[in-house]
Protein backbone atom coordinates (compact mmCIF):
# COMPACT_ATOMS: atom_id res chain seq x y z
CA UNK A 1 0.00 0.00 0.00
CA UNK A 2 2.04 2.85 -1.35
CA UNK A 3 2.07 6.21 0.32
CA UNK A 4 -0.02 5.41 3.37
CA UNK A 5 1.02 7.10 6.58
CA UNK A 6 0.02 4.85 9.52
CA UNK A 7 -1.79 7.64 11.37
CA UNK A 8 -3.12 9.69 8.45
CA UNK A 9 -6.68 9.32 7.26
CA UNK A 10 -7.14 8.91 3.54
CA UNK A 11 -9.44 11.85 2.98
CA UNK A 12 -9.79 14.51 0.30
CA UNK A 13 -11.32 17.58 1.88
CA UNK A 14 -12.57 20.77 0.32
CA UNK A 15 -9.57 22.69 1.74
CA UNK A 16 -7.23 20.41 -0.21
CA UNK A 17 -8.72 21.57 -3.51
CA UNK A 18 -7.30 24.55 -5.30
CA UNK A 19 -10.28 26.86 -5.97
CA UNK A 20 -8.88 30.41 -5.91
CA UNK A 21 -8.96 31.80 -9.48
CA UNK A 22 -5.96 34.08 -9.02
CA UNK A 23 -3.86 31.20 -7.65
CA UNK A 24 -4.98 28.98 -10.55
CA UNK A 25 -4.08 31.67 -13.13
CA UNK A 26 -0.68 32.17 -11.50
CA UNK A 27 -0.13 28.42 -11.47
CA UNK A 28 -0.82 28.04 -15.20
CA UNK A 29 1.02 31.22 -16.23
CA UNK A 30 4.13 31.08 -14.02
CA UNK A 31 4.29 27.53 -12.68
CA UNK A 32 6.55 24.74 -13.81
CA UNK A 33 5.13 21.74 -15.62
CA UNK A 34 5.87 18.20 -16.77
CA UNK A 35 3.92 15.47 -18.52
CA UNK A 36 3.43 11.81 -17.75
CA UNK A 37 1.01 10.75 -20.47
CA UNK A 38 -1.98 11.28 -20.35
CA UNK A 39 -1.63 13.76 -17.47
CA UNK A 40 0.12 17.14 -17.59
CA UNK A 41 1.08 18.53 -14.19
CA UNK A 42 1.53 22.23 -13.42
CA UNK A 43 3.05 23.02 -10.05
CA UNK A 44 4.31 25.91 -8.01
CA UNK A 45 5.60 26.34 -4.48
CA UNK A 46 3.46 28.42 -2.20
CA UNK A 47 4.48 30.77 0.57
CA UNK A 48 0.92 31.29 1.80
CA UNK A 49 -0.24 29.87 5.07
CA UNK A 50 -2.82 27.34 3.96
CA UNK A 51 -4.58 24.63 5.98
CA UNK A 52 -3.05 21.79 3.93
CA UNK A 53 0.48 21.32 2.62
CA UNK A 54 -0.63 20.52 -0.91
CA UNK A 55 -3.63 21.91 -2.78
CA UNK A 56 -4.63 20.27 -6.04
CA UNK A 57 -6.79 21.06 -9.05
CA UNK A 58 -8.02 18.13 -11.15
CA UNK A 59 -9.19 18.90 -14.67
CA UNK A 60 -10.24 16.88 -17.71
CA UNK A 61 -10.16 18.61 -21.10
CA UNK A 62 -13.52 18.82 -22.82
CA UNK A 63 -11.98 18.95 -26.28
CA UNK A 64 -10.53 15.45 -25.76
CA UNK A 65 -13.38 13.78 -23.87
CA UNK A 66 -16.64 15.19 -25.13
CA UNK A 67 -19.23 13.49 -22.91
CA UNK A 68 -19.61 14.92 -19.40
CA UNK A 69 -20.29 11.44 -18.03
CA UNK A 70 -16.88 10.27 -19.21
CA UNK A 71 -15.11 13.44 -18.01
CA UNK A 72 -16.64 12.95 -14.58
CA UNK A 73 -15.50 9.31 -14.54
CA UNK A 74 -11.92 10.34 -15.36
CA UNK A 75 -11.96 13.04 -12.64
CA UNK A 76 -13.42 10.60 -10.11
CA UNK A 77 -10.68 8.07 -10.83
CA UNK A 78 -7.96 10.72 -10.56
CA UNK A 79 -9.35 12.03 -7.24
CA UNK A 80 -9.53 8.53 -5.80
CA UNK A 81 -5.98 7.67 -6.87
CA UNK A 82 -4.72 10.96 -5.40
CA UNK A 83 -6.66 10.44 -2.16
CA UNK A 84 -5.19 6.99 -1.64
CA UNK A 85 -1.59 7.94 -2.47
CA UNK A 86 -1.19 11.58 -1.46
CA UNK A 87 0.84 10.51 1.59
CA UNK A 88 3.87 10.18 -0.70
CA UNK A 89 3.89 13.93 -1.26
CA UNK A 90 2.33 15.23 1.94
CA UNK A 91 4.74 13.34 4.22
CA UNK A 92 7.69 14.88 2.36
CA UNK A 93 6.17 18.36 2.59
CA UNK A 94 5.51 17.88 6.32
CA UNK A 95 9.16 16.96 6.95
CA UNK A 96 10.44 19.96 5.01
CA UNK A 97 7.73 22.46 6.02
CA UNK A 98 6.83 22.95 2.37
CA UNK A 99 3.67 24.11 0.66
CA UNK A 100 2.65 23.35 -2.88
CA UNK A 101 -0.10 24.12 -5.40
CA UNK A 102 -0.49 21.84 -8.37
CA UNK A 103 -2.91 20.95 -11.13
CA UNK A 104 -3.33 17.60 -12.87
CA UNK A 105 -4.82 18.03 -16.34
CA UNK A 106 -5.97 14.85 -18.08
CA UNK A 107 -5.65 15.28 -21.82
CA UNK A 108 -5.88 11.70 -23.10
CA UNK A 109 -8.55 10.81 -25.63
CA UNK A 110 -9.71 7.68 -23.82
CA UNK A 111 -10.24 6.93 -20.14
CA UNK A 112 -7.63 4.64 -18.61
CA UNK A 113 -8.58 1.83 -16.22
CA UNK A 114 -8.21 2.78 -12.57
CA UNK A 115 -5.09 0.65 -11.92
CA UNK A 116 -3.16 2.26 -14.78
CA UNK A 117 -4.25 5.75 -13.75
CA UNK A 118 -3.27 5.07 -10.14
CA UNK A 119 0.22 4.00 -11.25
CA UNK A 120 0.54 7.25 -13.21
CA UNK A 121 -0.62 9.32 -10.21
CA UNK A 122 2.00 7.59 -8.02
CA UNK A 123 4.70 8.48 -10.57
CA UNK A 124 3.43 12.07 -10.61
CA UNK A 125 3.58 12.36 -6.81
CA UNK A 126 7.12 10.94 -6.77
CA UNK A 127 8.20 13.36 -9.49
CA UNK A 128 6.62 16.29 -7.65
CA UNK A 129 8.60 15.32 -4.55
CA UNK A 130 11.87 15.23 -6.54
CA UNK A 131 11.18 18.49 -8.37
CA UNK A 132 10.16 20.26 -5.17
CA UNK A 133 13.37 19.06 -3.53
CA UNK A 134 15.45 20.44 -6.43
CA UNK A 135 13.69 23.81 -6.37
CA UNK A 136 13.93 24.15 -2.58
CA UNK A 137 17.59 23.63 -2.33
Amino acid sequence: MAGIHPFRKQTFRKQERLCNRSLINTLFNRGQHFTIYPVRVYWRTSSQDQPFRAQVLIQVQRRHIRLAVNRNLAKRRMREAYRKNKGLLVDYLDKNDGRLHFAMVYYGRSILPYRELEAIIILILQRLTRDYEKSAG
